[in-house]
């Protein structure tokens, strides 16, 4: 499982897909309550579109609210969304030999 933000992940399905999650409000039919949880986006056949199938989700998101958005504003979202990008958490995956340290 890749954590991309705290709103998307990506976990590899099988040997030739991946599979995006966006974090999601879900109400119940039966008790009417609302609770968030990881919804199924898509599968992608390439890590690089997952992580862009993400990108396009979270700036529309931002484009498609109720209020109105600046081009400083959107920069704004999209050096976020870059940052994010750049604090990717892998969870499951074992270090090359070469890459474990002993501090």
């Amino acid at each position: 499982m890749i954590t991309i933000s705290e709103k998307f992940k990506i976990c590899g399905d099988d040997n030739l897909n991946f599979e995006l999650y966006e974090l999601r409000p879900v109400t119940s039919k039966k008790t009417k309550q609302t609770r968030v949880e990881w919804a199924f986006v898509g599968y992608y056949g390439q890590f690089e579109q997952a992580l862009k199938a993400a990108l396009n989700k979270y700036l529309l998101s931002v484009a498609s609210s109720d209020e109105a958005i600046t081009l400083n504003a959107l920069a704004e979202h999209i050096d976020k969304a870059i940052s994010d990008l750049k604090n990717i958490r892998v969870v499951g995956v074992t270090p090359h030999p070469e890459e474990i340290t002993n501090d």
